[in-house]
């Protein structure tokens, strides 16, 4: 799961890079629930998202270092996972929405779609899954 998160982070990062010289000045940086612009910003403001996210990322790793003031060695397990469990659905939906506001800013499409709520509801029921695994483990 580690992977998955650092992957969805470096794809973040990737992605405004590649794309950045392309992309105009003025960009759209929310919709409204018909899926239209309703807010414009400067090119830069795509940076904001996979900062955000790499501060959580960075963040959730260094509570990995406090899971080892758990002494209950299945704690220790489930705590460890739920830590790259809760990256990889922040570092995932970071990405979804940054590819979304890229495209949008691009003028590849609408900006973000179902997908975003698609994946949510996976993720979030993966989550909860294993949330009550742990739960029967204990």
């Amino acid at each position: 799961m580690e992977a998955i998160a650092l992957l969805a982070l470096v794809a973040m990062f990737g992605m405004l890079a590649m794309y950045s010289d392309l992309l105009p000045e003025r960009i759209p940086i929310h919709w409204d629930a018909a899926g239209a612009p309703d807010r414009w910003g400067s090119k830069e403001t795509l940076w904001i998202f996979p900062a955000i996210g790499a501060v959580i990322y960075l963040g959730l790793s260094a509570a990995v270092l406090l899971k080892r003031a758990v002494h209950d060695a299945v704690q220790h397990q489930l705590v460890g996972q739920m830590i790259a469990a809760i990256k990889v659905v922040t570092m995932v939906s970071f990405a979804i929405v940054s590819r979304g506001k890229l495209e949008a800013a691009l003028g590849h499409g609408q900006g973000l779609s179902g997908i975003l709520a698609l994946v949510m509801v996976v993720l979030m029921a993966g989550g909860l899954l294993y949330a009550r695994r742990g739960q029967h483990s204990l």
